[in-house]
């Protein structure tokens, strides 16, 4: 305890009073309104299109600071190009932190140490709570062994259905598991020639009300399988549904315009009759439906923004082939001969691709 003056200070308990007053005021402990900046640690060589885990560290406003939960928003990251941090939610410590970062970019990148990847903005932290959840239960994985199993022919034998499961079984990871279960082949890009023609942009076409929310679904659906991606495109095509047999909607966009400005693409597609008269003499068969073949094919960065497309949600481009576009048959015909010709005919060889 010390005196100076009128004022009596109590160190120990924190609080002060005046001349004789016998009443103590509490002193304020220091109040951490600061601003916690979100750096990054070291240098880390971020891959072309793709996404890495960057070390980063919290700024204190002195040594009494104390670390809190937080969350820092996306940022894009300024002297690179197409490089962004995400949205991270970050425990309460200053360091050993990582913020996940995406560069778009075809080339590779370095995020030199000490760049700021935002703020942290405090968060609450809500208890967990005993109550069941109200979210739906994930559907379980359709056995696709099983399945085909039961569309075999009966009058197999018990030796010819055994070896068609090891068969299936061998190759399952091929076969698709539900409607986003798609594959990547690593054997060809999609790029078509537009030449010099300036881009199209085509202004929001009117939809029925009842078909908007739809719209809406099937674009955070395919947004969050990686078929599409949010764009800011100078070309805009629109979106059409299209009634199928099942009475369900498909999704196609109007790309005619756009085709017409496409320089076509010549490769041949083989005749029916052709196809029909390989199978002469053959006497079991079997079918191999590709999960939507088109998708299977990614298309090049530097033409992915003429595959954009507009809802009211806003703009999205495509990171595979889609459908509707002119040079899209002779690409994938060009592919499936290739490997026809080129592979052996062995299951394994098709692995990027995924079966129905």
């Amino acid at each position: 305890m010390a005196k100076q003056g009128m004022l009596t200070w109590d160190y120990t308990n924190h609080q002060v009073r005046f001349g004789n007053d016998n009443q103590w005021i509490a002193l304020h402990h220091e109040i951490d309104i600061g601003c916690r900046r979100v750096i990054v640690e070291t240098s880390t060589v971020l891959l072309p299109s793709q996404e890495t885990d960057v070390p980063v560290r919290i700024t204190r406003e002195s040594r009494r600071s104390a670390p809190y939960e937080g969350i820092t928003e996306a940022l894009k990251v300024p002297n690179l190009s197409r490089v962004y941090s995400g949205r991270s939610v970050l425990p309460a410590q200053f360091t050993k932190l990582r913020v996940r970062v995406v560069n778009a970019d075809t080339r590779e990148q370095v995020l030199g140490k000490g760049t700021r990847l935002g703020k942290l903005e405090r968060a609450e932290v809500i208890e967990t709570s005993n109550q069941p959840s109200s979210r739906k239960p994930l559907a379980p994985e359709v056995d696709v062994v099983e399945q085909m199993m039961n569309s075999l022919p009966k009058e197999l034998t018990r030796e010819q259905q055994r070896a068609a499961k090891e068969l299936l079984t061998e190759h399952e990871a091929i076969f698709s598991k539900g409607e986003y279960d798609i594959g990547r082949t690593p054997y060809v890009e999609y790029h078509f020639d537009t030449g010099a023609h300036r881009p199209i942009r085509q202004a929001l076409r009117r939809h029925p009300f009842k078909y908007l929310d739809v719209i809406d679904k099937l674009v955070e659906e395919m947004k969050a399988h990686g078929i599409i991606e949010p764009a800011a495109s100078p070309w805009a095509s629109n979106v059409v549904l299209v009634r199928k047999k099942d009475n369900s909607l498909r999704f196609c966009i109007d790309y005619r315009k756009l085709s017409g400005v496409t320089v076509q693409d010549s490769y041949p597609i083989p005749l029916i009759d052709n196809c029909l008269n390989a199978l002469q003499g053959s006497s079991w068969f079997s079918t191999l439906d590709l999960r939507a073949g088109y998708y299977n094919i990614p298309i090049a960065e530097s033409d992915r923004d003429k595959t954009a497309f507009i809802t009211r949600g806003g703009c999205h481009r495509f990171t595979v082939m889609p459908f509707g576009l002119t040079g899209a048959p002779p690409v994938f015909q060009r592919l499936v001969g290739w490997l026809e010709y080129s592979l052996t005919p062995h299951p394994t060889q098709y692995r990027s691709f995924r079966y129905e």
